[in-house]
């Protein structure tokens, strides 16, 4: 079997996120798989939510004056419970993937819908599980017991 940790926190969330939007835009045009009607009122639904859901997160950190930046987990200083992060640990990888919903609604082709998939399964892989790792270190039983309340997702 490869070995491919050394994929773990490489790729920046938001660069990934952009990423795979464009990946979506090449699927969507070349491989549509099947185009159903544009429906605007989904997509502004969807970029509401995410939207919603990301600023919530951002500013419950700056609330607690934690560092936001997820390639710098050294400068973590609270394990943030409070607000959003009550229902998921990863509010702000969560209104990324509700913002590409949003995209895949957009593009009308079935196929882009993978992106999304492809986003939750690399950053779940390559930034969220290692992340855990290092808050696991860091915070200790406080951050298992708020694992085992609190989903990782939704």
């Amino acid at each position: 079997m490869i070995k491919v940790s050394f994929l773990a926190l490489k790729v920046p969330p938001l660069l990934l996120f952009f990423i795979v939007g464009f990946l979506m835009k090449i699927l969507a045009a070349f491989f549509p798989l099947y185009f159903f009607p544009n429906s605007l009122f989904l997509v502004v639904l969807f970029i509401a939510i995410g939207s919603f859901i990301g600023f919530l997160a951002s500013y419950q950190f700056n609330r607690q004056q934690t560092t936001i930046h997820p390639q710098k987990l050294s400068h973590v200083s609270v394990l943030v419970t409070q607000g959003i992060y009550r229902f998921s640990r990863n509010p702000m990888y969560l209104g990324m993937a509700v913002l590409l919903v949003a995209w895949a609604f957009y593009l009308q082709a079935v196929s882009s819908f993978l992106g999304v998939l492809l986003f939750i399964l690399y950053l779940t892989q390559f930034q969220i599980k290692p992340e855990e790792r290092i808050l696991y270190k860091k915070f200790g039983q406080l951050y298992r017991n708020y694992s085992r309340q609190t989903r990782r997702w939704l």
